[in-house]
């Protein structure tokens, strides 16, 4: 059994990882209320302008721009991460999608733009083409970083070579639950996101026709999609961090409440054995 200074230091070291892993919680439950707040309030416009623009699609007899063209080329996948760890399993398991999507794409035809430091380490080290993201890490999602990532996107398709634009991350869905979602990019061919409510949609009277607002429609939609996979991913991380860091808080407790009663043995133990030697002794003489 240890002896008691050992002991006590482990338990002092242990208490000392709690109160940071409590604060971490708390921060991190503090961004969640902010972050979650912006990316709920975001999906109404999000899912009405994709409503909006592929109900204009399907009604188009032929599109014409370069956005609405299927190429021959390469898989592009941009994957979301997270800059920082210490977020339970979110990182580890949008990797495993994403490793497992690029292999069976095959390595020679896929491309991946990593944002997100955690991320970036990652596919440094496989065999996959790793096309440069951002280069600072995100500090706060706003419309000026999806503007960023959308122009990066928009150039590398115009300039050819690629036949899709695939974003993964982790769509928040409630602060235990975060969903990792797969959704296409580019070209915006409008594949009926939701077919019910393109269908039932109004027919809209355009001016002046209907390809020239599609060609000032597209790269807000790509904009619009950017921007609310970043702010699903901010969101989804704070939730993740938040419930690994209640876990680790409530371990942490259940550790030092054994290691207390570990210290409690000891100490008996010790007095005992001193009992036993003044007896022992008492006795002898």
């Amino acid at each position: 059994m240890p002896n008691l200074l050992d002991i006590r230091r482990r338990i002092r070291s242990v208490k000392n990882t709690q109160q940071i892993t409590k604060a971490m919680k708390m921060v991190a439950a503090s961004r969640l209320r902010r972050t979650s707040d912006q990316a709920i309030r975001a999906r109404p416009y999000s899912e009405r302008l994709f409503c909006v623009h592929d109900t204009i699609v399907e009604r188009m007899p032929e599109l014409s721009g370069p956005l609405y063209r299927r190429q021959e080329g390469k898989w592009l996948l941009v994957v979301v991460s997270s800059d920082k760890g210490l977020c339970g399993a979110f990182n580890s398991n949008l990797l495993k999608a994403a490793n497992n999507w690029l292999k069976h794409k095959g390595t020679e035809h896929v491309e991946v733009m990593p944002i997100g430091r955690k991320a970036t380490a990652f596919f440094r080290k496989t065999p996959f083409t790793v096309v440069p993201g951002l280069k600072e890490p995100i500090r706060d999602v706003d419309v000026s970083t999806a503007e960023t990532v959308a122009k990066l996107l928009l150039d590398r398709y115009l300039a050819g070579g690629l036949q899709e634009v695939v974003v993964l991350y982790n769509k928040f869905k409630n602060v235990l639950v975060q969903e990792i979602t797969f959704a296409e990019l580019l070209p915006l061919i409008g594949d009926s996101r939701d077919k019910a409510a393109v269908n039932g949609g109004v027919e809209h009277l355009a001016e002046p026709n209907a390809q020239a607002i599609l060609d000032e429609l597209g790269p807000k939609v790509l904009l619009t999609q950017v921007y609310q996979a970043l702010m699903e991913s901010t969101a989804a991380e704070h939730a993740a961090r938040m419930t690994a860091m209640e876990a680790a808080t409530n371990n942490a407790g259940e550790m030092i409440e054994k290691l207390t009663l570990d210290l409690n043995k000891a100490r008996q133990a010790a007095i005992t054995k001193e009992l036993i030697e003044i007896v022992s002794g008492a006795a002898a003489l």
